[in-house]
């Protein structure tokens, strides 16, 4: 082709023109354009024609390296892609297309011949089709499950794949399977678990935790667990921030949940301490940079017992109501943020508080824990729970404050139970179950048969 440009052809290339201004007219009235100069149509389709010639000529390019003598629609597609313009979609096959030709009555309007190409449809006997065999059925949609990992650990079941030979599986030491690291950067127990005999296999490594985060863990630690005389409560507020916001303390929360497990469990009446252990709990739940999910095993028993211990204090003066309704709030939040990944998860926290509620010798500390949490959980669990519970719960409170009175006078009794300090612990209970249940003095009356609840409930 000579010429260097769409509008230089040939006398022999414009003779046998391919595209017409008519049907640039036609794919004008396709997107809109009613109404094209027919100098611009006639340009528009000179210049499609040089476009189009200009690709069919790099594919003879690609046809010929190929050594092959028919051009492919691969061929076409290289040579878009080579002048950066989306190639070609759709199926390809390596069998040629079989073309029928049909040629049409009348006159071409490109001025050539009226025979039209198409692929024409495969005929099919329907009596082939009934006398042959049927297809095989197809298997039903199925879906299986399996544990990828638990707790960080692949299980080795058929559907994972093998992640060490049988030569290295005879090097693995048992350990613990709920091993608890006391320190970063020590290494796991290798005391087999005799008792109960499910351990799991796992290669022997050390866990590696940087010098400034072992650090970081240590100044932590000794900020929040030193006394209010020796701690700045600034320093120990800026730690507890520093803990909720910081995005590089995924490789500690192991240790911070391990943390918290044997502080609330080796100071379980020292007020002060429980709070502290509330706080960075809280802390490491509002840190959106950190996920708990693999440690909330170790996280709950914390929080429950924050919640229905029967002492968390030393002194009957100090307020340990308040580490209660705190810790309710925190299981509440754990819960919406993880209830519904794991579903059995609410469940078991409604049976551990519900047991809270039904012991006859679960202390009134207890109980009152176990209402507030309830009602931080919502009212559809305190229709669960509270409600049927209630009455029981009101003739257990009255049949000790029958016990305790004897045969007081009731002017006196009414005095006793509505300032006496040996009656604080009652008046929290009533009080929690009447906020729970959204009623007054006179409904747990009414409704519920109380004799004493106008006494204990300030109006």
């Amino acid at each position: 082709m000579n010429g260097s440009g769409p509008g230089v052809l040939s006398a022999a290339a414009q003779g046998a023109q391919g595209i017409r201004s008519s049907t640039v007219h036609v794919i004008a009235a396709t997107v809109g354009i009613a109404r094209l100069r027919e100098d611009v149509a006639a340009y528009l389709a000179t210049d499609a024609e040089y476009r189009l010639r200009e690709i069919i000529q790099e594919a003879g390019k690609f046809m010929r390296h190929s050594k092959r003598r028919r051009l492919k629609t691969s061929d076409i597609a290289a040579a878009l892609r080579l002048r950066n313009l989306e190639p070609l979609y759709g199926f390809s096959s390596n069998e040629s297309a079989p073309f029928v030709g049909v040629t049409l009555p009348g006159e071409s309007s490109l001025g050539g011949s009226n025979t039209v190409y198409f692929v024409g449809d495969e005929e099919v006997d329907l009596r082939d089709i009934l006398d042959g065999e049927l297809p095989r059925v197809p298997l039903e949609t199925t879906l299986a499950l399996h544990w990828l990992a638990i707790e960080g650990i692949q299980p080795r079941i058929p559907q994972n794949p093998a992640d060490v030979s049988s030569t290295a599986r005879q090097s693995l030491t048992y350990i613990l399977r709920d091993t608890v690291h006391d320190e970063p950067g020590r290494n796991a127990s290798d005391t087999p678990d005799t008792d109960t005999g499910m351990v799991s296999f796992r290669p022997k490594v050390r866990h590696v935790v940087s010098r400034e985060l072992q650090l970081y863990y240590e100044l932590a630690i000794e900020a929040l667990t030193r006394s209010a005389q020796e701690t700045d409560e600034t320093l120990r507020n800026a730690c507890l921030a520093s803990i909720a916001r910081d995005p590089g303390l995924q490789q500690l929360v192991p240790y911070f949940v391990a943390f918290l497990f044997h502080h609330v469990s080796n100071h379980c009446r020292d007020l002060p301490q429980l709070q502290v252990s509330m706080k960075l709990a809280r802390a490491l739940l509002e840190n959106r940079y950190v996920g708990l999910e693999p440690y909330l095993h170790q996280l709950m028993p914390s929080i429950i017992t924050c919640i229905v211990g029967r002492y968390l204090c030393r002194t009957a003066d100090e307020d340990h109501w308040t580490l209660r309704e705190n810790a309710a709030s925190l299981l509440a939040d754990v819960h919406k943020m993880y209830g519904g990944t794991y579903e059995n998860l609410l469940p078991r926290i409604a049976e551990t508080l519900r047991l809270a509620l039904v012991g006859e010798d679960k202390a009134l500390t207890t109980q009152y824990g176990a209402i507030v949490a309830f009602q931080e959980l919502g009212p559809a669990l305190v229709e669960a729970h509270i409600v049927p519970l209630a009455p029981n719960l009101l003739e257990r409170w009255e049949r000790k404050i029958e016990h305790e009175l004897g045969e007081a006078p009731i002017k006196s009794a009414e005095l006793e139970l509505a300032t006496s300090p040996k009656w604080s612990e009652l008046r929290r209970v009533y009080a929690a179950l009447a906020k729970a249940l959204g009623v007054g003095a006179e409904t747990l009356e009414a409704k519920y048969g109380s004799k004493y609840a106008h006494f204990v409930i300030p109006s």
